[in-house]
């Protein structure tokens, strides 16, 4: 996996003031793939560095709250 992806993505979220949609993401970092974004995602998701809400829909990504870890 592409690391650049992981530390683009997470800035990315980290920005955001609301909760971010899988291909609202991609298209802000400029990956070309939403399979490869929704991988980067669940990864940073299980390295708690964003929390991650799985919807009836898809998912969705948002910065960590306060008292969650983020290394």
């Amino acid at each position: 996996m592409n690391r650049n992806y992981k530390e683009t993505v997470l800035r990315i979220i980290k920005e955001a003031n609301l909760p971010l949609a899988i291909e609202t993401i991609r298209t802000k970092a400029g990956i070309g793939s939403w399979v490869t974004t929704k991988s980067v995602l669940l990864e940073l998701l299980i390295d708690k560095r964003i929390s991650g809400t799985k919807t009836s829909k898809s998912w969705i990504f948002s910065k960590l709250k306060t008292g969650e870890t983020d290394d």
